[in-house]
């Protein structure tokens, strides 16, 4: 009889059948993992570089120049900002300074720019924080700018001047107003022949109509006034807005008469120039208001529109007028005015020029 093997047997020989037919299976396993092995443990790190790396290009070096301004005669400046652009198709900043409360007539600045063609401009007595001048990053943003006429006065005007120059190369600029001058230098009355003869011209008002308040930074000629003060007639709300309302109306204390009296009456106005007057572009008019027996009377004179080279207002110009009233005027401040009611004498000149401020660039 034979005997039977127990289960614990069975499964022994089993087990034993298994571990024999995976040993062949095992010795591969093991040689397969010792030859990728070093792969596995450098995967996870850097490649060491097995070329020098490139050598950046070195910065374009920081350069000095040596420049004089000249600025017009009775101003001062506040503060003083200078922009310095790359002079080619996209005009991206380079730099930018500000300087404030200083005395340029004894003070050299040093300014830094990198090398190359750039276009430096100058900005004087602009009202502005330094940091609202973060957002400019080429020329177009800057002039872009539109400066407002109310601002003004006649000591601290705004003032700009631009310079195109080779980085390293010593080179001059001059800084303009942006505004011009409009002064009624004298005045007189002669009504003979008149049947008020003998009367003087009683509380007497000098200002500009119709002008242009607003202006960018560097007012190209021929455009269209931007924004309109005075339309037309003197607008007190209009003449309220200004830090300096004398820069567009003043008294004359006193009344005018035969003799010839100097006021030195000094207004301000932005350019205006275009070569015909219309909707909305009307000729800057120097008005000059009186009363004659207790009516108001009005002369009103287009500035500087004689026919002549150079007509309107242009920035930077004095246009400075001699008047004898012969006659009552106009009832209309914004009408046209002819030979018959005055003599006028008109000169244009450009505003006098302090000497040259040195200022380190």
């Amino acid at each position: 009889m034979k005997n039977r093997s127990s289960s614990r047997e069975l499964i022994l020989v089993y087990s034993d059948t298994c571990r024999h037919i995976a040993s062949p299976v095992r010795e591969p396993f093991f040689y397969m993992l010792f030859l990728i092995l070093p792969a596995l443990l450098n995967g996870c790190t850097a490649l060491e570089e097995t070329y020098l790396p490139e050598v950046p290009p070195e910065s374009p070096p920081i350069t000095a120049e040596i420049a004089t301004m000249k600025i017009p005669s009775y101003t001062d400046i506040e503060t003083l900002d200078i922009f310095t652009f790359n002079d080619d198709r996209q005009e991206r900043l380079d730099s930018y300074q500000r300087f404030e409360n200083t005395d340029y007539e004894s003070k050299i600045y040093d300014i830094a720019s990198c090398s190359g063609n750039k276009t430096v401009i100058l900005l004087a007595n602009s009202r502005t924080d330094r940091y609202e001048w973060a957002d400019i990053n080429c020329r177009k943003s800057l002039e872009a700018r539109v400066f407002d006429l109310e601002s003004e006065t006649h000591d601290n005007p705004v003032m700009s001047g631009c310079h195109i120059f080779d980085a390293g190369i010593p080179f001059s600029c001059e800084l303009k107003p942006l505004s011009a001058e409009i002064i009624l230098r004298s005045i007189k009355c002669d009504f003979s022949g008149e049947s008020y003869a003998g009367e003087s011209l009683q509380d007497v008002r000098v200002y500009l109509t119709n002008v242009s308040a607003s202006c960018r930074i560097l007012s190209e000629e021929n455009n269209a006034p931007i924004r309109i003060i005075n339309s037309c007639m003197l607008n007190e709300d209009d003449v309220s807005r200004f830090s300096a309302p004398e820069i567009i109306c003043q008294r004359i204390k006193g009344a005018v008469g035969a003799n010839r009296i100097f006021p030195g009456i000094r207004l301000l106005a932005y350019p205006s120039c275009l070569s015909a007057e219309h909707v909305g572009a009307p000729y800057t008019r120097l008005v000059v208001e009186g009363r004659i027996r207790g009516k108001t009377y009005y002369y009103p004179i287009a500035v500087n529109r004689s026919g002549t080279d150079g007509f309107g207002i242009r920035s930077g110009r004095c246009y400075t007028y001699d008047l004898t009233i012969r006659k009552a005027g106009l009832t209309d401040p914004d009408g046209i005015i002819d030979d018959t009611y005055m003599e006028m004498n008109m000169e244009v000149m450009k505003w006098e020029e302090k000497d040259w401020y040195e200022i380190g660039f």
